[in-house]
This record gives structure tokens, sequence and C-alpha cells, in this order.
């Protein structure tokens, strides 16, 4: 073929692709809903909340409702420069989170009434992770019959030592971190003083947040006035309206015909989907600057991140230091936002990550923004980036490791199992379960994760700019709260995404009042493609025995995160209901 007629050949493709992209533009826009003038945008709360969609078609079925933060985020922060948005209403059912994700989303809720537009929230009833949400909005609406359980906060720690002695299994399990206490609700009956302690501290942290948050309505005037009602909580929906915790008790004809009142008698509606979709129609064509936004959330495993229903959301050592490789090499990527939600897990796995936001230094800014938990090795992943940005009750810190195993010989002979162990090796079977540690094997274990905890120290304090002493005095195992964490310098920033990204803007010289796009790394896969790709791999679906071990959770990708011989991990959690 000649040169010519190859010439024309690509010039033709072009012109083909960019009518393709022409017709697929004008196709979304005939498909986009207008925005008429004094238009409400209706957010549903509900479900789970979590930082990225479902992966996979396995979590999606599992997690069934999901409220994406950074969606709600974005839409608020689009939706109060929009003229033709008047105001929003949250409509709040009963949802799971921890504490920062709804502390963020209250940010959100206030940075939009900045703009002069009102806010108003309904829910049919609430606890206290529903209530602590609506409580941002200028009216608290609530269904007449429903109830009000603001009660305050609570942890549980279940200890597992008496039902190991009775079926005869032995937990052979260390810790470095006087207050890593990760290992003790395996190996004793009850908190030990420094786990006690610890607990103490955070709750009270986090409760002071909880009520001054609160406080900020008008009606509820101070905090003394809200510990008050936290104690006499729960309520009746007569009792919160006598009481100012809510505004009032309306059925949900009643609350939209409030809102029309609000709106100048109109009440066009617009859901956060379908103005989502507005918006991307009604932005001019550019290029704006890219500031990539990677999702590290769940637990810390070496390979790929996955999701299974027993394990939940797995956080691979791979897909993490991959998404963070892309954005670095990526020449549209002008800084990054790295979103932790993690308790921790394989220390290797952490060290593997770490290394590649340690590899990013100088090239790109890169700021860490911690949403509910980054504790661990999720403080871990976060020690090399340039600022660390907390919500104030964020649990974090809890720099300490753990490592063991778990002897069964007891009950191996309750049930009636002989093994058989032959060895080559002085120590082939260090790990085995049939025996526990000699005293020589615990000397090696304690100073294999005394090598772990020393080198965690190290790069906490290369990232913080202070001692190894310095870190050591605030580690040992301790968990601190975002607040705490500011104060003894694990933390640079109180804040969220949006702090995060104009840290990023400030870095990269972007100006504050420029627009950036926010890019999702890892790149989700669309879910039919994600399932197709499953079935490809499997050969199918009709395996009786894959099928039940991803039902029960025990795919060999989670197998392998519990063949990790040692851990960063947070030792428990705050339940907020």
């Amino acid at each position: 073929m000649s040169k010519r007629a190859t010439g024309c050949l690509i010039v033709l493709g072009i012109f083909l692709a960019l009518l393709v992209v022409l017709f697929l533009a004008t196709l979304f826009t005939l498909r986009a809903p207008s925005i008429k003038a004094n238009t409400v945008l209706k957010l549903p709360i509900e479900g789970t909340l979590i930082e990225c969609p479902p992966t996979s078609m396995m979590e999606r079925f599992f997690m069934a409702k999901v409220t994406v933060v950074w969606d709600i985020l974005h839409v608020l922060q689009t939706a109060s420069k929009d003229s033709e948005i008047s105001g929003v209403i949250l409509h709040i059912s009963t949802f799971n989170s921890g504490l920062a994700k709804i502390q963020e989303l209250r940010k959100g809720i206030i940075d939009f009434k900045r703009s002069g537009k009102f806010v108003l929230s309904f829910m049919e009833t609430a606890g206290n992770k529903e209530y602590y949400l609506a409580s941002a909005a200028d009216e608290v609406c609530l269904v007449p019959a429903g109830d009000l359980n603001l009660t305050g906060l609570v942890t549980e720690v279940a200890f597992y030592r008496g039902f190991f002695d009775k079926w005869g299994m032995i937990p052979n399990l260390e810790h470095i971190g006087k207050y890593k206490s990760a290992s003790d609700i395996l190996t004793r009956k009850d908190m030990s003083p420094a786990h006690r302690e610890a607990t103490e501290s955070l709750l009270d942290s986090l409760y002071q947040s909880l009520v001054n948050d609160l406080a900020q309505r008008n009606k509820l005037s101070n905090p003394k006035n809200v510990r008050e009602l936290i104690d006499r909580g729960p309520f009746t929906a007569q009792e919160a309206l006598d009481e100012g915790l809510v505004d009032q008790l309306l059925y949900e004809d009643q609350f939209y015909e409030l809102v029309r009142q609000k709106n100048k008698g109109q009440l066009p509606l617009i859901t956060a989907k379908d103005y989502q979709r507005s918006v991307m129609r009604l932005s001019p064509w550019g290029w704006p600057p890219e500031i990539a936004l990677i999702n590290a959330t769940g637990t810390i495993s070496t390979g790929e991140s996955f999701y299974a229903p027993l394990v939940g959301r797995v956080m691979g050592s791979k897909t993490i230091s991959q998404a963070i490789r892309s954005a670095r090499k990526s020449n549209s990527i002008k800084g990054i936002v790295f979103r932790i939600d993690s308790p921790g897990g394989s220390a290797l796995a952490s060290d593997i990550i770490w290394r590649e936001v340690e590899l990013t230094q100088g090239k790109k800014p890169f700021v860490v923004s911690m949403s509910d938990t980054a504790a661990s090795g999720g403080y871990y992943i976060a020690m090399g980036a340039d600022k660390i940005v907390a919500q104030p009750t964020t649990v974090t810190g809890s720099i300490g490791v753990i490592a063991g195993k778990f002897d069964l010989r007891g009950l191996y002979d309750r049930l009636g199992i002989n093994k058989e162990v032959i060895t080559r090796g002085k120590n082939a079977d260090l790990f085995t379960d049939y025996r526990s540690f000699s005293p020589e094997e615990k000397e090696i274990l304690l100073k294999m994760i005394g090598n772990i905890y020393k080198n965690f120290v190290h790069k906490a304090a290369l990232g913080r700019k202070v001692t190894d002493e310095e870190i050591d005095s605030i580690g040992r195992g301790r968990v601190w709260t975002g607040e705490q964490a500011i104060e003894n310098g694990l933390v640079d920033e109180l804040g969220g995404i949006t702090e995060a990204i104009s840290l990023v803007k400030e870095m990269a010289n972007i100006p504050a009042e420029e627009e950036v796009e926010v890019v999702i790394y890892p790149r989700v896969r669309p879910l039919i493609w994600g399932r197709w790709l499953e079935m490809v791999k499997t050969g199918g679906i009709d395996l009786p025995e894959d099928l039940l071990s991803t039902t029960l959770g025990l795919t060999s990708k989670a197998r392998e995160l519990l063949r990790e011989r040692a851990f960063t991990l947070l030792p428990y959690s705050v339940r907020f209901r």
C-alpha cells in the first residue's frame, strides 16, 4: 500500500473516531436532564458509606445500597456554585459509617450552606449517626411516629482466651508496643491497664468531638446541654421536638410541602445522579489540571485487592502500588491525594506500599487524606507523604507489631486427630500449630517483630522529621484520634478530601480558584466487564467448590492474608450506631 493511501486511511480513521465521540457526546447531552431555576438537589444517604463504588458483582450483591463519600462531597461543592440550585434536601435512612466519614459530610453540608442556600433533612427514625449527619442541616425533620436514639458512643471488646482454653487452643502471640492490644483479645480474658487507658482516652476524644459538633445547633446551645441530653436519650419524636433536637415533626408529603414553601412555592427536584450528568453536560470544553484520588480501603495484604463477604474489602499491595506508580508516571496528573481507610494488616504489604509513596517524594505533591481509620499499617502507608490530613475523629497511630501462631494440639487431641511432624532444619517447624514456641523460638519471634517495629518507628520519624525516640514515645501501639494526632505531630492538618485537594493544588502551583478534574485510582472496571473476566478465569460459574469458598469468604486470596506472619493491625473498633 502506498504512503498516500496509508495516510488517507489514518485520516479517515481519526475522522470516524471523532464522529463517534461527537455522536456519544450529543446522545449524552440529549439524555441529560435540564436544570430549571430554583431546582432542589435531593441527596439520599443510605446503606454503607464507602470511599469508592463496588468493584465486583459480589461486592455489589453483599453491600446492597451504598453511598460514596466523594460523590456526595463533589456534588455539594458543584451545586454550591450553581445559580440554578437553590437548596438541598437530605433524605437520611439508616446507614453504616464511622464518625470521620459523617464528620466530613457534615463539613460539606456546612460549606454548602455558606453559599446562602438552604439545607433541610428528613428522617423516619434516627440513631446516633443519622442524627449526627442531619444536625448539620438548617432544619431537622422527623416523622411523628419515629424516634431518636441519641445515646452516645460505645466500644465492646470481646476476649476469647476462655473459649480457647475450653477447646485446648493455646495462642502463642507476641506484640511490640505497650498499647498494641490486638493480640490481647486472643491471649487475655480481660483488658490490660494499658488497653483500658488507651480505649478510655480514645472514647473521650471522640465523644468530645461529637458533643462539640452537635452543640453548634442553635437550639442545643452548649456542650453541657448536649451531654445532658445524650444521657437522657433515647427520645420519642415528640420528646426530641420538645428538647430542640429536631425542628419539625412531619410526614414525607408534609416535608415536601415545607421544601416548596422554602423554595418560593416551587418544587423542581433533581437527584444527585442526574445532577452529575447535567453538570457534565454544562462543563466547558477543555482539559483542566488533573489530580489523582487513590482509594486505599480495607485490610492490607500482599497481592491484588479483592472483596470477600466475611472479610470485606482487602487492599492489595500490588494493586495500590500500581495505582501510585501510574499516577506518578502520568504526565496529566499534577498531584496525588491518597485516601486511606484501613485498620492495617500485613507488615510486608504495608512496607511495599510505603516504598511507592516514598518514590513519589519530590516528583509530585502527595497528600494523605485519612477517613474513619488509618491506623497501624494504615498509618505506615501514610508516613512518606508530603502532608497528612485527618478528621478530628479519625482513628490513627497504633505504631506497633504483633505476630505468632496458635498451638492447636489440645484441639486435635479432643477431635481424635494425630499429626506426625518430620523436619529437616532446626527451625523448620517454627510455625507449626502442633506445639507452642520454645523459649529459644520465642526469642527468635521477638527479634523478628522487634526489627519490624524499629523499621516502622524509623520510617515514621523520617516522614515526620523527628527523632526515632520521639516517635517511639507516642507509638508503642497507642491509638489516637485525629485531634490528638495533631497535638503529637502524627498528622499535619485537620480536614478531609477537599482540604487535601487544596493542599495539592497549592503545592502544584495551581491557583486556588481554578477547577481541577479528580481522577479516581485504582481504575474501576464496569461491573459487567469485571464479572465476565472472572468467568473467563474460572472457566465459567458452574464450580460448586469455588462458589462455596466464595460464599464463605475463604477465597485463596483470603487464605493468603491469614498466612501472613507479622501484622501491623488496629487492636479494636468503636461502634457508632
